[in-house]
């Protein structure tokens, strides 16, 4: 498969990011504030009543647990809302790949758009998921036979102490295992289903799938150019926002007295405001660096192929 020029495509991507904020601020504001309201208005009361179920749980003692009342309501409103959240993320998404492959088309300052290009990738990251957990647990049966088979025959006792320890290792290895092989099965199947789905208005992931072999290691280095400073910006918010008051919870935990959910809770409600007012400034840039890689490198692998056939 054609090569991802890595150092193009990062350079694409913080240039797009930086010089085009108005214009990826006019994709993203008005599906962002969207989300900051639902968070606001539905989110916010609905994990403190989530959290208030957690704690009545948490303070159970003998026989089996007994649920609060509507506490599945709570977690079929919290499922609903996160899709509801994924989907205007992936709004935002398809809108900055139409912008950069030249496909968007209306008024500039607002974009809002429910179509099958937004479908196609919706489908598209599910079917991913559920194809990349049907593997693992596959995966997972198959290793879990091997080393009961490999023990029977080894005489090995898992009531021993040496057999616990070992058996602790092996479940520690083989859910590392699994997370690599989860990490780079979903990179692989997802990393062009945005400008496919606008491209070749497919879902993509097979597509993707083979458009990535042999490119794995290039993709992980762009990721790793995109995500670091995002990550790096993140900590240090967190680190001013709920530093301290985190710290003090977590050095009384130390001295045996453990923090109530609740106190935890009101930490994070308190700053999520400030969150989503940083988040607002800096969505341009921060979108504009997660979406635009797998654009620009979907771009430049099909700028390539004329160039080589033509040699």
């Amino acid at each position: 498969m054609k090569k991802i020029p890595v150092g193009h495509t990062i350079e694409q991507s913080y240039s797009f990011a930086f010089r085009k904020y108005l214009t990826i601020l006019g994709i993203f504001w008005f599906p962002f504030l969207i989300m900051a309201l639902l968070i606001l208005a539905v989110l916010v009361p609905v994990m403190k009543n989530y959290m208030g179920m957690v704690q009545v749980l948490v303070a159970q003692h003998g026989g089996p647990p007994v649920l609060p009342e509507g506490f599945g309501r709570t977690i079929s409103t919290l499922l609903l809302l996160e899709l509801v959240l994924i989907y205007l993320y992936i709004v935002m998404r398809v809108g900055l790949a139409k912008e950069i492959m030249g496909l968007r088309t209306g008024p500039r300052f607002v974009y809002l758009s429910f179509g099958a290009a937004e479908f196609r990738v919706f489908c598209g990251y599910v079917l991913a998921f559920l194809l990349a957990y049907a593997v693992l647990i596959a995966v997972g049966l198959v290793l879990t036979v091997v080393a009961i088979v490999v023990g029977l025959a080894s005489h090995f006792d898992p009531q021993s102490a040496q057999g616990a320890g070992a058996m602790g290792g092996f479940v520690v290895l083989l859910v590392f295992v699994f997370e690599l092989l989860l990490f780079y099965g979903l990179i692989r199947l997802t990393f062009f289903i945005v400008p496919l789905s606008l491209a070749e208005r497919k879902l993509g992931l097979f597509r993707s799938w083979a458009m990535t072999r042999g490119n794995f290691w290039r993709i992980f280095v762009i990721l790793l150019a995109v995500w670091v400073p995002i990550m790096a910006v993140e900590f240090m918010a967190i680190a001013w926002l709920m530093g301290g008051e985190m710290s003090a919870l977590f050095a009384a935990a130390q001295a045996g007295h453990p923090p109530d959910m609740q106190a935890i809770l009101d930490i994070y409600m308190r700053a999520i405001p400030w969150f989503l007012a940083g988040g607002f400034v800096l969505s341009p840039v921060i979108y504009g660096l997660i979406g635009s890689p797998s654009v620009f490198a979907y771009l430049s692998v099909q700028e390539e192929a004329p160039q080589q056939e033509a040699a």
